[in-house]
């Protein structure tokens, strides 16, 4: 991909839910940088096991489309959301493509804070399985004589090794391969780098086992650092619908308002800063958000180690 203009760097610094990105004449090469990390930062994924094998998402002359190469299921709940993050994370911070995840699982369930029984490991496999399956169209139409179409997706390749020697395999198992490595496309790689938007925090991500909550701690931790100083950023009902509810529920508003509420609430039990930087209006239905630091510096995660 070619180096962005300096345009192009003002269109990406205000991707997050800026209603000017979407009047410009986006350049085709700046779609997938522009629009692959709302993928992370919006309710894209099931929270829960369904039959839905499509989500398309709207934001004025640009959509984006996400389903599965075989035409099935997508990944979904906070295994997959989990999934995401914790890949993404070690390809930014190690700045690598290619995410080696080793020998065994046992390491990879300790960092997502949850218990290797064997229903979790069918369903951790399910799910990498399910994330290399996605891909995604973005459409963009900025005239009724032009039309931009990206097609994409998350992984270029995904190896898979077996957990048992072959003689112990049962007869059309694919449970009993396990993902020992991952690698990233060069366009969903280069829009992570680019927005740097993966702050994982083992102690936090472990503690957050519900996909609302999971999907409102990643939004907050890539759009708190990138609020200007003390500016205030106000968003109404209408726009958190359009940037949480999942696109195929159906809900009453007040019931999306309590759920918000309830996901907010485990965020900041988890998170301090945020209990002092955004707040939530029940009654008028707005949030507000103020700048907070980053959650951490790439270099010193980087540094621990995995």
């Amino acid at each position: 991909m070619k180096a962005l203009t300096t345009r192009e760097k003002a269109m990406l610094r205000e991707w997050e839910g800026e209603d000017e990105v979407l009047a410009l004449d986006t350049p085709a090469s700046a779609l997938p940088l522009l629009y692959l990390p709302r993928i992370l930062t919006e309710r894209m994924l099931p929270p829960r096991r369904s039959s839905i094998t499509e989500v398309i998402r709207e934001y004025g002359n640009v959509s984006i489309r996400l389903s599965t190469i075989d035409g099935k299921q997508l990944p979904f709940g906070a295994m997959a959301k989990k999934l995401l993050i914790y890949f993404c994370s070690r390809a930014t911070q190690e700045k690598s493509r290619t995410v080696d995840m080793g020998a065994t699982e046992k390491k990879l369930f300790s960092i997502l804070g949850m218990s290797k029984t064997a229903k979790s490991k069918r369903l951790l496999r399910e799910q990498i399985q399910r994330l290399a399956a996605l891909t995604i169209v973005i459409r963009y139409e900025p005239n009724k004589r032009k039309k931009i179409i990206y097609r994409g997706v998350l992984f270029s390749s995904i190896q898979l090794e077996m957990e048992m020697p072959e003689a112990q395999l049962p007869l059309f198992r694919n449970s009993s391969f396990y993902a020992s490595k991952i690698e990233f496309a060069n366009d969903f790689y280069e829009s992570i780098i680019a927005h740097k938007c993966m702050p994982f925090r083992r102690d936090m991500i472990a503690k957050l086992d519900f996909a609302f909550s999971l999907d409102l701690f990643l939004y907050l931790s890539v759009r708190l650092p990138n609020i200007n100083h003390g500016k205030e950023v106000r968003l109404r009902a209408e726009h958190l619908v359009a940037q949480f509810a999942y696109p195929d529920a159906k809900f009453r508003m007040s019931e999306f308002s309590r759920s918000f509420e309830k996901a907010l609430e485990r965020v900041q039990s988890i998170w301090a800063e945020a209990k002092q930087s955004v707040s939530y209006d029940r009654k008028s239905k707005v949030l507000t958000m103020r700048y907070t630091k980053d959650l951490v510096p790439l270099k010193e995660e980087a540094a621990r180690g995995w």
